[in-house]
């Protein structure tokens, strides 16, 4: 085989890879948005923060909670991480009830919280939503609606009252002394002395923190998960890699049909823009923004209906206007909803256009899919599909970007070694003048 012809294929396999990339991230997708991926990595950050750092090798029952995809598909893991949850909670019983410590003060030890007690209090519980497998469950707090529930939960519903940083400070006492939520509080209010101003600036600082490194969390996790979706959709598509490029190589003109639609694929300014993915991504960041904004409303018409307790006054002083924070709160609701209409619509249409270029793939001549023709039969050939599809599965699993950046590359090297008669007319006349 030529140089040229080595290129095809290979643009070619570059071109099945690009296309079956999008699927898998199609299907990301609906995993993030059907598992309330947010939401579990939220309960994760929460608990890290209540639980003691001597603790953390302990599975805990809330631990699986950002694993959605590998817990559906490993039952017996999850199994197993609750048995040794459900074991250790009962060891840390006995040992309760076997000497409660005391506090410096006489006092008894806080009592242990949860990520279930912080989320159920008042303060946040009324942000969650009844739906379908726990589907709504409440995705963003701020700073302070954390510090609320926290504190809420340490003190069984008996605060003073978020008023000042002294109030604070007694509050505190409810947490465990080890808890690392605790000790980043203790040295807040340390820094803050009795300005509230300066606590709730250093506290929003520090939440930031805390948000970056969750959504590094996220990305780690969700290259697991795409490693995991490649596989299942190399294996149930029958995408093999080995047989795609002996296919290529031996048919000469179902080489050129996929080539073809490689090379008009490679004139996109990026893989957003071969597939349309902008007005997705768009609705994914509208429909954030406006989760946030609809939290940060509701919860600052839920405090100044409390009496203002926890809610810092306008810079120009005045008080606030509960009717007017009601009306902002249900703005900000329906701007949410729609902007959530509008994500599962981007969503179903992105869905489509995958599907579309999928068939458009597949109009070419290559076959997808399990049947009696696409089977391997013995052993041998066994082997070969398993190596074929594993092959496959890595190859998605590094992302649609990828793989349009190495198509564009393959492309310019092909256009160097296209013959005369594949040129357009104005590169031949560029090529005599």
């Amino acid at each position: 085989m030529d140089f040229l012809a080595s290129l095809d294929v290979f643009l070619g396999l570059t071109f099945v890879y690009l296309v079956f990339a999008l699927a898998v991230t199609a299907i990301n997708e609906f995993i993030a948005a059907a598992w309330s991926s947010r939401a579990r990595w939220l309960r994760r950050a929460i608990a890290n923060l209540l639980t003691p750092p001597d603790e953390r090798s302990t599975p805990r029952a809330d631990a699986a909670e950002g694993e959605p995809l590998f817990d559906w598909l490993l039952p017996l893991k999850q199994a197993w991480q609750r048995l040794r949850s459900a074991l250790s909670r009962r060891r840390r019983a006995v040992q309760d009830a076997a000497g409660l410590a005391a506090a410096e003060d006489g006092k008894a030890a806080p009592k242990r919280i949860t990520v279930d007690d912080v989320l159920a209090s008042p303060f946040i519980a009324y942000l969650d939503a009844p739906g379908v497998g726990n589907t709504f469950r409440v995705s963003y707090l701020s700073a302070w609606q954390l510090l609320q529930g926290a504190l809420d939960a340490a003190n069984e519903g008996r605060q003073a009252g978020f008023v000042s940083v002294a109030n604070i400070r007694m509050m505190l006492s409810g947490l465990p002394a080890t808890s690392p939520y605790r000790k980043v509080l203790e040295d807040l209010c340390a820094r803050a002395g009795n300005d509230m101003t300066v606590f709730r600036t250093l506290l929003e600082e520090w939440f930031k923190g805390l948000e970056k490194q969750m959504s590094s969390w996220y990305r780690q996790k969700t290259q697991y998960v795409i490693v995991g979706i490649s596989a299942f959709v190399a294996f149930a598509m029958n995408v093999d890699t080995i047989d795609i490029a002996t296919r290529l190589y031996q048919d000469a003109s179902l080489r050129e049909a996929v080539v073809t639609q490689a090379l008009e694929v490679a004139d996109a300014d990026d893989a957003g823009s071969f597939i349309d993915s902008k007005a997705l991504d768009d609705a994914r960041l509208k429909f954030e923004q406006a989760e946030r904004a609809r939290h940060e409303a509701v919860a600052a018409s839920d405090a100044c209906e409390r009496g203002g307790s926890g809610t810092p006054k306008p810079d120009d002083g005045a008080a606030c206007v509960p009717s007017q924070l009601e009306k902002d709160a249900e703005a900000a609701d329906q701007a949410a909803d729609a902007a959530g209409e509008v994500l599962a619509r981007e969503r179903r249409l992105f869905d489509e256009r995958v599907k579309a270029r999928i068939d458009e793939l597949a109009s070419s001549g290559l076959e997808f899919g399990w049947s009696g023709t696409t089977g391997p039969h013995g052993a041998a050939e066994w082997v070969t599909k398993i190596f074929g599809l594993l092959l496959s599965a890595a190859a998605l699993s590094l992302g649609a970007p990828f793989w349009f950046e190495m198509l564009k590359t393959v492309a310019s090297l092909r256009s160097v070694g296209r013959s005369p008669r594949e040129r357009k007319p104005d590169e031949k006349r560029d090529d005599q003048g």
